[in-house]
């Protein structure tokens, strides 16, 4: 079970996404509270991964307030109900808001550090590289971006 947390985490923003953005109605719920889009994970790109972090983490409270309505309309699917009601749960769980936070710190970080290094124009030292990483003390910084 090589990095199942990983794995649990994308997989449940990749299922959030195809849940929001099956419905036109839930996905014009979303887009007129949040100005970031929910993004799936089409491929394997570190980028990709940062983009729907960053989203997840940005629109967290829109997002909760779809599902909460979504579960609540009684003229929604009880199926479409029930999904709303079980993404709602699973966002309210601690472990659920640390590892899409930590992660998108994570990921952020070496996004950005990733672009940086393949910037033609720049020439970073290792020293201003390993920072980029790692932040200046030698340990990842979870807050800074």
């Amino acid at each position: 079970m090589k990095a199942a947390w990983l794995y649990q985490i994308f997989h449940f923003v990749d299922g959030l996404y195809v849940f929001l953005s099956d419905s036109t109605y839930r996905s014009q719920q979303l887009k007129n509270r949040c100005t970031l889009t929910l993004k799936g994970l089409p491929g394997t790109r570190w980028c990709e991964r940062a983009d729907a972090a960053k989203a997840l983490v940005e629109g967290w409270k829109s997002i909760q307030e779809v599902l909460h309505e979504q579960a609540a309309d009684k003229e929604q699917k009880a199926d479409t109900r029930k999904q709303a009601e079980g993404f709602s749960r699973r966002m309210d769980e601690l472990e659920t808001a640390v590892m899409a936070t930590a992660w998108n710190d994570i990921i952020g970080r070496l996004n950005s550090t990733i672009i940086s290094l393949q910037d033609p124009y720049s020439q970073p030292e290792y020293g201003n590289w390993l920072d980029g990483i790692t932040g200046r003390h030698g340990s990842v910084c979870m807050g800074q971006i």
